[in-house]
C-alpha cells in the first residue's frame, strides 16, 4: 500500500481552543491517505486501514473521526486534529479536498491530480 498524501496530526485530547490557550498542541504522528482510500496513522499508535467517518473543519484546524478496522480496540473511534499552522497552504487545501471528496463519495478511491 503506497501513501498518496501525508499530514501531521494531534490526538483530540487537549486540542481546539483549550489546546491553543494552554499551548499544548503537539505533533503526535503522521496521517496518511493511501491510494486504496484508507487512512493510516504513523506513531504513536500506528493504526492502519482507518476509514474516515466524520470531519469537523474549522478555519485553523480540522478534527477527523476514523473507525478502525473491525471496530478497532474496544470499538472506539479514533479522533485526530490536523492544524493549519505549519502546513503549506497547498497541503492544507489538499487535505480539505481529500476529506470533502471522501465524505461525499466514501466508496471511491482518491484520484491524484495531474501536476
Amino acid at each position: 500500500m503506497s501513501s498518496a498524501r501525508q499530514w501531521p496530526v494531534c490526538h483530540k485530547r487537549r486540542t481546539g481552543l483549550s489546546g491553543v490557550l494552554t499551548g499544548r498542541q503537539r505533533k503526535r504522528g503522521i496521517l496518511s491517505l493511501h491510494d486504496s482510500g484508507l487512512w493510516a496513522l504513523a506513531p504513536p499508535r500506528g493504526d492502519a486501514n482507518l476509514r474516515l467517518v466524520h470531519a469537523w473543519p474549522a478555519f485553523a484546524w480540522m478534527t477527523l473521526r476514523f473507525q478502525p478496522p473491525q471496530g478497532g480496540v474496544r470499538g472506539k473511534p479514533l479522533e485526530l486534529t490536523v492544524w493549519k499552522r505549519g502546513l503549506p497552504d497547498d497541503n492544507w487545501r489538499e487535505l480539505r479536498v481529500c476529506v470533502a471528496r471522501q465524505l461525499a463519495m466514501p466508496q471511491r478511491r482518491p484520484q491524484k491530480e495531474p501536476a
